[in-house]
């Protein structure tokens, strides 16, 4: 077990994370790639002849949805102790809204939390949101 936790330790990368408005109110976004993300997070549902960004890459390979998981389950506060990586199976991408200026942009769940979902209509700078869910999170690698 020891051996196999080091290895793991030694394969992942370090990443930050903002919450969405965080990440844009801190000019790590753009009001077109905010725009872009409402598009992906709305299922295309929205203007009829609005062209967003196109996903580069189109999908997250399996090492970085592994470094996204790993660095959110870090993260959670107030879990049973013991070794995080036993907690990486409780926690999920539900959605990847693009890559933007080396930002991941996804939607994250876990059943540690109860994550609230508003049911009004949120705005981020005049960029509609329904039934916003507070765990969109930016994720980078660190330098």
């Amino acid at each position: 077990m020891f051996l196999t936790t080091m290895l793991l330790t030694s394969c992942r990368r370090a990443m930050t994370v903002y919450a969405l408005e965080v990440a844009y109110n801190n000019g790590l976004l753009t009001k077109l790639e905010l725009q872009s993300i409402s598009y992906y997070y709305h299922d295309g549902n929205i203007e009829e002849d609005y062209r967003p960004i196109p996903k580069d890459p189109l999908s997250l390979d399996d090492q970085t949805i592994k470094d996204i998981k790993w660095t959110y389950a870090k993260g959670l506060k107030n879990i049973p102790g013991g070794y995080i990586g036993d907690y990486l199976e409780r926690v999920t991408i539900m959605d990847y809204f693009g890559t933007y200026n080396d930002y991941i942009v996804v939607k994250m769940t876990n059943n540690y939390w109860v994550i609230d979902i508003m049911s009004e209509d949120y705005y981020i700078d005049g960029v509609l949101f329904k039934d916003y869910y507070y765990a969109i999170l930016c994720f980078s690698f660190d330098e």
